[in-house]
């Protein structure tokens, strides 16, 4: 009786200590499966932290390149600016000499010298028309078109 006992006995120990080891077994496949989550989980975040970084590269890109072109075409407005007022002053000057030339003339010099300026001023006026066009539309043509400033 008492050597079955111990048998029984040996018997439960052993079924207990199998248990035990199944739960071992699979607390050590949840912990496994957990750490594969736990992996999985971080390389998503990381793969989000560089494309954020990306896109934070990317938008002081943007930025940097829109000053560039804000700062080149805020450039190009100040030369066609001067190019302009080089022009009007260039014209007041001409305008002087003509009144100058003007000064002692026949009625039909002064008439025919005031036509050939009229066409002379249209020619600027549509010209200037032109430049105001450009500027409004950000295309640049100043230099390009010709005028006839002698009188």
């Amino acid at each position: 009786a008492a050597a079955m006992k111990a048998e029984q006995d040996r018997l439960d120990e052993e079924k207990r200590m199998k248990e035990v080891r199944e739960t071992i077994e699979r607390e050590r496949q949840k912990l496994e499966a957990d750490r594969k989550r736990l992996e999985e989980e971080k390389r998503r975040a990381e793969e989000a932290l560089l494309e954020k970084r990306k896109e934070v590269a990317n938008s002081e890109e943007k930025r940097r390149r829109e000053a560039e072109e804000r700062a080149r075409v805020e450039q190009q407005k100040k030369e066609e600016e001067k190019i302009r007022l080089k022009k009007l002053k260039e014209l007041a000057k001409e305008q002087a000499r003509y009144e100058l030339q003007m000064r002692g003339r026949s009625e039909e010099e002064k008439r025919k010298g005031e036509q050939s300026r009229l066409e002379q001023l249209k020619e600027l006026a549509r010209e200037q028309a032109r430049y105001e066009t450009e500027s409004r539309t950000g295309r640049s043509t100043v230099g390009t078109t010709t005028s006839t400033q002698d009188v």
